[in-house]
């Protein structure tokens, strides 16, 4: 008996997690995972530990990190201004 209780209550918190997610991104549609976080910490772990599937498919995708155009070689950078 207790068992059917505890997993009605895990139902309960997911329903409630996917709904609170819905909503932020519905109102906020350009909110990124990290938005998300910061906001529904306890919810957003909750639903990626329980419901992953469901989580990879509804939350924005992780971003890339944009790569620089150009690196700078700073050891050249300093030889050429101290030539100067």
């Amino acid at each position: 008996m207790l068992q059917i209780f505890m997993n009605i209550m895990n139902l309960e918190k997911i329903e409630e997690g996917r709904r609170e997610i819905r909503l932020l991104l519905k109102e906020n549609p350009k909110y990124t995972r990290s938005d998300l976080y910061r906001i529904l910490k306890r919810k957003y772990r909750y639903i990626m530990e329980h419901d992953k599937e469901w989580f990879e498919v509804n939350v924005p995708k992780k971003s890339t990190k944009i790569q620089p155009l150009y690196i700078v070689d700073w050891e050249k950078r300093d030889l050429e201004y101290c030539e100067k």
